[in-house]
């Protein structure tokens, strides 16, 4: 039977929480490095930053916005807008298969990496965005202390904390809240959840 989430409507302009998990709920990132191999390839494939001089240097520049993400020890959460309606799966599909890639010859191990084809939910409205924008922002950690300090999250972004993330396009959720407003808003109350499903 099919889950939830796992067909997906794409539509041109349309925002989208994107996320997916490790094989049986195993690892993805084993160690920080590994986190950074994912980051490389979002800035290439956002910005079109190629540090791989010999390689192709596909990327998805004006086709797609990172407005999100967290990347967490199994799983990982993206908040992303695409311009047309073929761009999020071909973008997905560059990055999953890549970072697999990569981390498949980093340990030389074999075979999937991801549990399955990654999952897509349509935000509906601003609300909806507000509010899974900070279901991914306080993902990092149990508390403010955690989760605003944790590296692997664009939550500091939005706090106006770091510019370490030039692929991250904080304009729409800013315009809906700006930095001190939102700091609030991801203190106000417990995170909605929205568990991985599959």
């Amino acid at each position: 039977m099919p889950t939830k989430n796992a067909h997906k409507k794409f539509i041109e302009g349309g925002i989208y929480h994107v996320y997916n998990r490790g094989v049986n709920k195993q690892p993805i990132f084993f160690e920080d490095s590994d986190f950074n191999i994912f980051l490389g390839l979002l800035d290439r494939y956002i910005l079109g930053n190629s540090p791989d001089f010999y390689h192709d240097t596909k990327n998805y520049r004006g086709r797609i916005s990172l407005l999100a993400f967290c990347l967490l020890n199994n799983h990982i959460h993206l908040l992303v807008q695409q311009k047309d309606k073929k761009a999020l799966t071909e973008f997905m599909h560059s990055l999953m298969t890549s970072f697999t890639m990569r981390i498949n010859k980093k340990y030389d191990r074999v075979g999937h990496l991801f549990q399955g084809i990654y999952k897509a939910r349509l935000i509906e409205n601003d609300e909806d965005l507000l509010n899974v924008s900070k279901y991914i922002h306080t993902n990092g950690g149990d508390d403010e202390i955690d989760f605003f300090r944790y590296p692997f999250s664009s939550v500091r972004v939005y706090l106006g904390r770091t510019w370490e993330y030039l692929f991250v396009d904080p304009r729409i959720i800013s315009g809906l809240s700006p930095a001190a407003d939102y700091r609030e808003f991801l203190l106000a109350s417990e995170k909605r959840a929205q568990p991985l499903e599959g």
